[in-house]
């Protein structure tokens, strides 16, 4: 309130209303077919749903009344916005969540939805330095110098809280490096991911080929699939 005083002695009051602009781009609610998932930091949320949903539905709620949010890119609407996301062929989806606050700030969030299939998943198996070959959805096959007795593997898994093992040479979180012994022309090497615990525990094996150069011609038929389904000789 300012009060001032005219020529003519009469005083006059007048009220200065301040408006300030936010500053607030935070999330107040977020959810994935009505279900809140994990916060996994200030910024970044997962979820795990079922292997059936193919079109999850998100939700993002701003803090602040004037903030406005996009989710996946899409046209930021004032408060609060929702999106569907198609996952009907892929099995992990990373979803940019931004809200913008009055004052322009912005702030990006991240959510990762897995299906439960992509739990127990192999993202890249390493060998020696290379990209091993996928041959089918359980199979893959490396190709080493005949003069080579061991070997370095790494393996990464999809879902970040996974557990590998390669050999029963005991788990890791996420990424997994061995080293195994490669005498033989032909080298078979086991690597496990598991996910969860107890009764809720999943486990997928995974079966790594490692041939000598020149031998692998002659080690025979590995695999064949029959409409999908996988038949081993």
């Amino acid at each position: 309130k300012v009060r001032v005083k005219v020529s003519n002695g009469k005083i006059v009051d007048y009220v200065l209303t301040i408006n300030t602009i936010s500053n607030d781009a935070s999330l107040a609610q977020l959810t994935v077919d009505n279900v809140v998932p994990t916060a996994v930091s200030s910024t970044e949320y997962e979820i795990i749903v079922k292997d059936t949903v193919t079109k999850p539905e998100i939700h993002a709620v701003a803090n602040y009344s004037k903030a406005t949010v996009s989710i996946d890119a899409s046209i930021p609407e004032k408060k609060e916005t929702t999106r569907t996301v198609d996952m009907s062929t892929i099995i992990k989806k990373v979803v940019p969540i931004q809200v913008t606050a009055e004052n322009g700030d912005t702030v990006t969030y991240t959510l990762t939805i897995y299906k439960e299939d992509a739990l127990t998943q192999i993202e890249s198996i390493m060998v020696n330095g290379k990209e091993a070959t996928k041959l089918s959805e359980n199979n893959y096959k490396a190709i080493i110098p005949r003069d080579m007795d061991s070997t370095q593997i790494i393996a990464k898994a999809l879902y970040p809280k996974a557990r590998l093992e390669i050999n029963g040479l005991g788990e890791e979180t996420t990424i997994t490096t061995k080293t195994v012994a490669t005498t033989k022309d032909e080298t078979i090497v086991n690597i496990y991911v598991r996910a969860g615990e107890g009764e809720n525990e999943r486990e997928k094996v995974y079966t790594l080929t490692i041939d000598k150069e020149g031998t692998e011609d002659i080690q025979g038929l590995f695999s064949v699939t029959v409409n999908g389904k996988e038949i081993k000789p």
